[in-house]
């Protein structure tokens, strides 16, 4: 019998797999590692960590991005806080958070926990939505506001990700369309 090459599978990647896959992403990974206090302080420390990524590419497109905004602007988004509490946060480094954090989440081995990960990946998109009017992502909106009801679900999940994510959540429901 001749040998018969098996058919190729696609592969499936972030940017080509279906709204649905990238919403299962959100769901943490199974057997929690940090407490509820651990996740609190991580969170903490990241929003106050300089906005950075730790890989070469990565860092020098954000920084690409970052100086071509007026200095004012450039020096008010210091930190992953400082973007997340911005009144009209740049949408390119948006994006760039966004890409950063969905690779941590398929990672699931990355510098944070995957339920951080989840919450820069989600406050990302909703600050692009409520302050600049743009749309960063292909999750349909029943994915994203059921990812942000798991994230405000979440003890640990304080300060400004939470106001974002809250009002996020508000606005979507208040619009009518299936949240």
């Amino acid at each position: 019998m001749p040998y018969r090459k098996p058919a190729k599978t696609p592969v499936q990647t972030l940017e080509t797999c279906a709204p649905s896959t990238l919403a299962s992403l959100l769901r943490p990974a199974s057997g929690l590692v940090f407490t509820p206090d651990e996740l609190t302080d991580l969170l903490a420390h990241q929003l106050a960590a300089k906005l950075t990524f730790g890989d070469e590419a990565g860092d020098r497109q954000l920084r690409r991005e970052l100086y071509q905004l007026p200095t004012a602007e450039r020096e008010a988004l210091q930190t992953f806080g400082d973007l997340f509490a911005a009144p009209a946060p740049p949408v390119a480094v948006l994006t760039l958070v966004k890409d950063y954090a969905k690779g941590l989440l398929a990672q699931r081995t990355g510098v944070l926990p995957s339920e951080l990960a989840s919450v820069l990946y989600l406050s990302t998109i909703v600050a692009a939505k409520l302050r600049c009017h743009t749309n960063i992502t292909r999750l349909d909106t029943p994915a994203l506001c059921h990812g942000i009801r798991w994230a405000l679900d979440q003890a640990w999940l304080k300060g400004v990700c939470r106001e974002l994510l809250h009002a996020g959540l508000e606005k979507f429901q208040a619009g009518g369309g299936s949240c």
